[in-house]
Parts: C-alpha cells; sequence; structure tokens
C-alpha cells in the first residue's frame, strides 16, 4: 500500500479490471462454469432419484481456483469434472492451508500467536512457498512458450503481462500471487 503498489496497480487493473480486458478472459470463465454445471448434472443423473444434496463449498472453491488459474495462467487444473494432477492437487491443498491458518492467525496479536501457533505459522508460510512455487512454474511456462512464439489470440491476464512488459517480472509474479488468493476469496 504505497507508490510501488499504486504504480503496479495502475498497470496492472487495464489487464484485468477493464471492460476490453473482461471480455477476453470471460470466455475462459464461461468454459469453467459450463463444466463446473455439467459436472454437478453428471452428479444428479448418477442419483437415483435424480436429486443431489452436497455441501457446494468445496466445489466451489474447486470452480474459483479452477476458473481463476485458466483465467491467469491460461492452464486448466482439472478440480472441475476432471482428473487433477499431482502439481493440482498440492496447489489445492496450499491454498485451503494458506485460507485456514489466515483466519487463524489474522484475530490473535501477533505477539501472542508467535508463542501459542508455532505450528499454524509454519503450515501457513509452506502453504505460501507452494503457492509461489506454483505460481513461479507457471510464469516460467509462459514467458517460454512466449520466448519461442507470440500466440495469435487471447491465452492468459499473465501472458498479456508479459507481453506488455509494463510491469517488472517481479512485480507480475507479485501480482499473479495477489490475485491468486485474492480472485479465489472473493
Amino acid at each position: 500500500n504505497g507508490p510501488e503498489w499504486r504504480f503496479n496497480r495502475l498497470r496492472l487493473n487495464p489487464e484485468v479490471l477493464s471492460p476490453n480486458a473482461v471480455q477476453r478472459f470471460l470466455p475462459m470463465v464461461d468454459a469453467v462454469a459450463r463444466d463446473f454445471s455439467q459436472a454437478l448434472k453428471k452428479k444428479v443423473l448418477q442419483n437415483a432419484r435424480g436429486s443431489l444434496t452436497l455441501d457446494v463449498q468445496p466445489s466451489i472453491f474447486h470452480y474459483t481456483i479452477e476458473a481463476s488459474n485458466l483465467a491467469l495462467f491460461g492452464e486448466r487444473l482439472g478440480l472441475v469434472g476432471h482428473s487433477p494432477s499431482s502439481a493440482s492437487l498440492n496447489f489445492l491443498h496450499a491454498l485451503e492451508v494458506m485460507f485456514k491458518s489466515t483466519v487463524q492467525l489474522m484475530f490473535m496479536p501477533r505477539s501472542l500467536s508467535r508463542w501459542t501457533s508455532p505450528k499454524v505459522w509454519k503450515e501457513h508460510f509452506e502453504a505460501w512457498d507452494c503457492i509461489f512455487q506454483y505460481s513461479d512454474n507457471c510464469i516460467q511456462k509462459i514467458y517460454q512458450e512466449l520466448a519461442f512464439s507470440r500466440p495469435q489470440q487471447y491465452t492468459s491476464i499473465v501472458a498479456e503481462l508479459l507481453l506488455n512488459a509494463e510491469l517488472s517480472p517481479d512485480a507480475i509474479k507479485a501480482n499473479s500471487m495477489e490475485l491468486t488468493a485474492g480472485s479465489v476469496d472473493t
């Protein structure tokens, strides 16, 4: 929350929040939404009564992770109606741990939590390390793909940020991390 953050956000917002940007990544989110509704419909049809009772929160969590990851990095995780890879499952677990530990740590004074919650802090940092590593790998993959050829169509928010080169690679990484957590949490 300072001049650098504001500078980065002013360059990031046109690729994320503008109507033109939304029009470019909306088909990706729509594809995930269609898969999500198909997966739920399939579960209903598998039930002999033709109905479905379930805790929808984990399914919605998977949907938001899948949709945001596709929009940000141009890559499906397989969390909606497919078989996720071990990397996707590790990323999912890290996000779950990070959100759970954030809630546990947020309302306790830091000076007190250091003494009462060292395990939670350890899990929290390990989860962020995993999330960062996953995001970094995605960014490196996109960067390598762009080095070989310029895409003919829109592929992801991060690809556009790298192509525009208005932000440093480190700023793109940092903002990708923030968008990953923020888009899932929102």
